[in-house]
Formats: C-alpha cells, sequence, structure tokens
C-alpha cells in the first residue's frame, strides 16, 4: 500500500468523479497514519495542489478528508510550503505560532515572496497572519533579527 506507484494512482483518482475521489482521498487519509507514507504523499506531483482544490470544492465529505490530510501532511515543514503556493496558508500560520525557529524562518521567508505581489496581500491578511507576525516582532524572545526583520518587511507589504 506505501508502494510509490500505488500512491500515485490514489492521487490520480483525486480527479474523477465524485465518489471515485471520495474513496481516494478517504483511502489516503486511512493511509496517512503510516510515517512512511505521509512522506511520499507530499512528494508525489499534484497531491497537495489537488487536496487544496478539493478543500475548497463543493463536496463537502471530499472537503471534510482533504482538510483532515492536508493537516496531517503540514506536519512536514515542505509540505506546507507546498500547501502556502497552491493558495492554503493555514499551516504557515500554524508554523509562524507555534513552530521551531528553522520552521518560523521558512514560513517568513515564503511570506516574504508571498508578500511582494500585491494579488496576495488580501489573502494573506484574512488567512491570519498579522497577530502571528506582531507576535514575532514585538515578543520579548524574538530579539533574533534574523525573525524581527523579516517579520516587520512583511507588515510593511501588507499594510
Amino acid at each position: 500500500m506505501a508502494d510509490v506507484g500505488y500512491l500515485s494512482l490514489l492521487v490520480k483518482s483525486l480527479t474523477r468523479d465524485v465518489e471515485e475521489r471520495r474513496e481516494a482521498v478517504g483511502l489516503l487519509v486511512d493511509l496517512s497514519n503510516l510515517i512512511a507514507v505521509r512522506r511520499r504523499m507530499g512528494r508525489i506531483q499534484g497531491c497537495i495542489v489537488m487536496l487544496v482544490a478539493m478543500l475548497n470544492g463543493d463536496d463537502p465529505v471530499a472537503s471534510r478528508y482533504a482538510m483532515k490530510l492536508l493537516n496531517t501532511l503540514s506536519s512536514n515543514t515542505q509540505n506546507a510550503l507546498h500547501m502556502v503556493e497552491a493558495g492554503y496558508f493555514k499551516p504557515l500560520v500554524w508554523y509562524l505560532k507555534e513552530g521551531k525557529l528553522e520552521s518560523k524562518l521558512s514560513a517568513l521567508n515564503a511570506l516574504q515572496n508571498l508578500s511582494i505581489m500585491t494579488e496576495n496581500i488580501q489573502r494573506l491578511i484574512s488567512s491570519g497572519i498579522v497577530v502571528p507576525l506582531l507576535q514575532l516582532l514585538f515578543s520579548v524572545t524574538s530579539v533574533l533579527m534574523t525573525i524581527r526583520e523579516p517579520a516587520s518587511t512583511i507588515l510593511a507589504r501588507i499594510a
């Protein structure tokens, strides 16, 4: 079941009809309990993009499964960054609030890149990044300029 070829077929099933899509995402959720499968899943081309599309789609059952799977996959920083590229910012906000220093720096780097484009500004604001950025900027423990500088740059761009 954890074979890359099998997982790739399941990911391709995410593009099919409603029933097949539901079954595929449900099976992927079940398989995501295995760490090895989670690692492979995030690397399959199109997987995260399809899950984000399902999350925002019309099918509430598939959307719920997609959200659960995205939350599981977001434990990997690289997967979370792929989610951001696909327009799903929730893991990025979490990493800013709760992540380790390295994860926060990765999230800040992604936000800097996203905040350059004016079309992303409203989406970033509505994703809830302002409060975590302010917390990073004014936190007593955030004495490192490596955190404060990018946080202030992002806030200035989205203001």
